[in-house]
C-alpha cells in the first residue's frame, strides 16, 4: 500500500515537471508568435493606414524589435509628434518664448526617445553577442546527437535565456509556419543587423548548398566569435579614456550652468532674454554637440 502511494507521488511529481516544461515552451512560442503578429502594425487601424508604406516605419519597427520593446512604430511616432507639438503650445499658453518650447519638444519628442531605443537595442545586442557562442555550442551538441539543425535551434529557444531564446524561438515558429530555414535566418539577420549573426546565417546557407560537416564548421565559428568578442573588449578598454574625456568635457557646461544658476542667477539672464544671447546659446549648444559626437566617433572601432 505504501509503495503504491509513493509511486503515485513520484508519478505526480514527474507529470508536474513535464507540464511546467510544456507550459514554458508554449508560452515562449506564443510570445514569439505574438511578436511576429505585432510586427505587422499597431492595434489601432487608423495609425496603420496613416503610416502604411513609409520606409521610416519599417526601419523603426526593426529597431524596436532589436531593442525588445513591445510598442509599435506607429504608436511611437504618434507619441513623439504629440510631444513635439505640446511643448510649443504650452509655452504659447504660458506666454513664454516659443523657441524654448520648440527646443524642449525636440529634446523630449525626438532625442530622448531615440536615445532610449538605441540604448536598449545596444544593450540587448551586447547580451546577445555574449550568449551567441554558447547558443552555437548548444546547436553543435544537438547536431552531434543526431538532431536536425532546425530542431537544435528550437532547443536553443526553449533552454537558453533571453534574448537568444526569443530570437531562435521566432525562427522556429517561422519554420513551423512554412517559411524555409534559409529565409527565416535571412529575415532575422536583416532585423538584428549583427555581423556575428550574418556569419552564422551564411554558414548555414552555404553548408546546405555545398555540404560538409556542419557541426565542425559551427564549432570553429563559435571559437571565432569568442575571439572577436575578446578583441572588442580590449578595444573598449583602450578607448575608455577618450570616452571618459568626452563625458567630462560634455558635462562641464551643464555643471557650470547649474552652479551659476544658484550662485548668480542674473548672470545668465542675457542668454535667455536677448536675441543675441539666444543665438550665442544655440551656437554653443551646436558646437558642444558636434564636438562630443566627433569624440565618440573617434573612440569607436569596427572589427
Amino acid at each position: 500500500m505504501m509503495a503504491a502511494i509513493l509511486g503515485n507521488k513520484v508519478s505526480a511529481k514527474r507529470m508536474a515537471r513535464v507540464t511546467r516544461r510544456k507550459s514554458t515552451s508554449m508560452e515562449r512560442s506564443f510570445d514569439a508568435l505574438s511578436l511576429r503578429r505585432k510586427a505587422h502594425g499597431s492595434s489601432i487601424p487608423g495609425l496603420n493606414k496613416l503610416f502604411s508604406g513609409l520606409s521610416l516605419t519599417s526601419s523603426l519597427r526593426d529597431k524596436l524589435e532589436r531593442a525588445g520593446m513591445k510598442i509599435g512604430p506607429e504608436m511611437l511616432i504618434t507619441m513623439c509628434v504629440g510631444i513635439m507639438i505640446v511643448f510649443p503650445l504650452l509655452f504659447v499658453v504660458l506666454k513664454k518664448k516659443i523657441i524654448f518650447g520648440v527646443v524642449l519638444g525636440i529634446l523630449f519628442g525626438f532625442l530622448v526617445p531615440r536615445f532610449i531605443v538605441n540604448f536598449r537595442a545596444n544593450k540587448r545586442i551586447r547580451k546577445f553577442l555574449i550568449l551567441f557562442p554558447d547558443a552555437i555550442d548548444f546547436i553543435v551538441r544537438g547536431l552531434r546527437s543526431g538532431l536536425p539543425v532546425s530542431e537544435s535551434m528550437n532547443m536553443v529557444g526553449k533552454e537558453m535565456e533571453q534574448p537568444i531564446a526569443g530570437i531562435f524561438a521566432a525562427i522556429g515558429e517561422s519554420v513551423k509556419l512554412g517559411v524555409s530555414l534559409e529565409k527565416a535566418l535571412q529575415d532575422t539577420a536583416k532585423r538584428l543587423k549583427s555581423t556575428e549573426f550574418n556569419f552564422f546565417t551564411t554558414t548555414i546557407i552555404l553548408q546546405r548548398e555545398t555540404g560538409g560537416n556542419l557541426s565542425e564548421i559551427l564549432n570553429n565559428l563559435a571559437d571565432v566569435l569568442r575571439n572577436r568578442y575578446m578583441m572588442r573588449m580590449k578595444i573598449k578598454a583602450m578607448s575608455s579614456e577618450a570616452k571618459a574625456s568626452a563625458m567630462i568635457v560634455g558635462s562641464l557646461p551643464f555643471i557650470v550652468i547649474a552652479a551659476l544658476t544658484f550662485v548668480a542667477p542674473d548672470y545668465l539672464t542675457p542668454l535667455i532674454e536677448t536675441s543675441s544671447g539666444n543665438i550665442a546659446a544655440g551656437c554653443a549648444a551646436l558646437s558642444l554637440t558636434l564636438g562630443i559626437t566627433i569624440m565618440i566617433k573617434m573612440s569607436q572601432f569596427e572589427i
